[in-house]
């Protein structure tokens, strides 16, 4: 009727009122009575820190302030979403064992896949939070993180701007770590030959949205699950490619700068790809190289570029003496006059070598092991191949980025 209230969040009418005057409808109200047994919250999956607590807004001006999440200066945050590889192709080998069973069997061999999946997971995400996390906990005891989602093979986490790639990779790592006692376990229920088949462990993909904390969330969250996709997409090529056991575990990020678009491969191609006509040819250059992956798998031969390789270069880079700004002034340039970014790229690069020649090498050095020895005279990019259509491609909106997150190193000790 005209007098009905209506739930803000929702638009649908309100049935009763929370202890600070928010109006909520049925569903919502009836949700946040829901209580879960004790240690199965999802802070609890999340860790198993004896200090600090998650926070419960942004706000410092909100109704609720006494868990405000620790920002820094620009506000700027890191969503990740994590999903791990080939769940499917182990769920169908189970499939083919549950047909020759009982109901009880069957129950009891689709729960240890359950409750084994979710105790690989959740182990994964207590070891990145004690791994990234503890050092960074904010004088007013909160931690500088929002978990999400954490269930199936499935992580959702919002996480501060310069622990985001570090909690990610994290978490990665213990995933694949913690899944091999799954496996094994899981293996001692199954006949001899489908347990032959079985991974020795398993992989994950992440995407991670770097955005601020005021931009609106369902948006940035479908951009960070199909940046996920995109990873997944391409491990899954360096598996058929290289012939590997395993799907490579990867993860692609991107900081919305302008215009969030929730297709990765659309933003990719408006928002970090160059286009210059030249009396010869038309050339586009690849301003981020989209997907890189977490750990060494062939012996030094992978397509993908290493995500530690990346991570050490914006380090050195932070350290040494170089001027970073000329690379920012380059990277706008690229859009608009190619000619002058050639320019001011050497420039750069006579003024980098008298202030530090070493460092220059190195850059160089990093450069070649992202993209490869086949670099632009002129330009930090790889040649275009006219041959096979290969554009020309550089890690330097990727190095940009990370330039720009870098923050206090987190402590190795904790990592444990």
């Amino acid at each position: 009727s005209p007098l009905t209230y209506r739930s803000a969040r929702t638009g649908q009418a309100a049935a009763e009122k929370d202890r600070l005057g928010e109006m909520l409808d049925i569903a919502t109200a009836r949700g946040r009575k829901i209580s879960r047994p004790v240690g199965t919250e999802l802070s609890h999956r999340f860790s198993d820190l004896e200090t600090g607590q998650w926070p419960n807004t942004f706000e410092t001006d909100g109704k609720n302030t006494t868990r405000v999440f620790p920002l820094r200066p620009k506000r700027i945050v890191g969503l990740i979403h994590a999903d791990g590889n080939g769940i499917g192709a182990l769920i169908s080998e189970i499939n083919k064992v549950s047909e020759d069973l009982d109901q009880d069997k069957y129950i009891a061999l689709y729960r240890s896949f359950s409750d084994g999946l979710m105790d690989t997971i959740s182990k994964a995400a207590k070891k990145a939070t004690r791994c990234v996390l503890k050092g960074h906990i904010s004088a007013d005891g909160v931690i500088p993180a929002r978990p999400l989602v954490l269930g199936g093979d499935d992580m959702t986490i919002i996480v501060r701007d310069d622990l985001a790639i570090k909690y990610a990779v994290a978490f990665i790592q213990a995933f694949e770590e913690e899944s091999k006692g799954f496996l094994k376990n899981l293996t001692k229920e199954m006949p001899e030959h489908i347990a032959l088949s079985l991974p020795q462990k398993l992989t994950a993909c992440a995407g991670i949205t770097f955005m601020k904390a005021s931009q609106p969330f369902a948006q940035c969250y479908q951009l960070t699950e199909d940046l996920c996709k995109q990873a997944k997409n391409a491990s899954k090529e360096e598996k058929k490619k290289h012939e590997l056991a395993d799907i490579p575990s990867s993860l692609s990020f991107y900081k919305i700068q302008g215009t969030l678009i929730e297709d990765a491969d659309e933003l990719f191609e408006q928002e970090l790809v160059t286009n210059t006509d030249t009396d010869i040819e038309e050339i586009k250059r690849e301003m981020g190289l989209k997907v890189y992956t977490i750990n060494q798998y062939v012996d030094g031969k992978e397509s993908l570029p290493q995500l530690s390789d990346l991570t050490e270069f914006a380090r050195k880079l932070n350290k040494s003496d170089l001027n970073d700004r000329r690379l920012r002034s380059l990277a706008t340039l690229l859009y608009t006059n190619e000619e002058m970014a050639v320019k001011d790229y050497q420039r750069w690069r006579t003024l980098s070598k008298d202030a530090d020649s070493k460092a220059l090498s190195m850059f160089d050095d990093y450069m070649d092991k992202l993209i490869g020895n086949n670099r632009d005279a002129d330009l930090p990019f790889s040649s275009p191949n006219k041959s096979t259509g290969a554009r020309s491609r550089s890690p330097l909106a990727d190095l940009l980025t990370l330039l720009g997150l870098q923050g206090k190193e987190t402590e190795k000790e904790d990592c444990v």
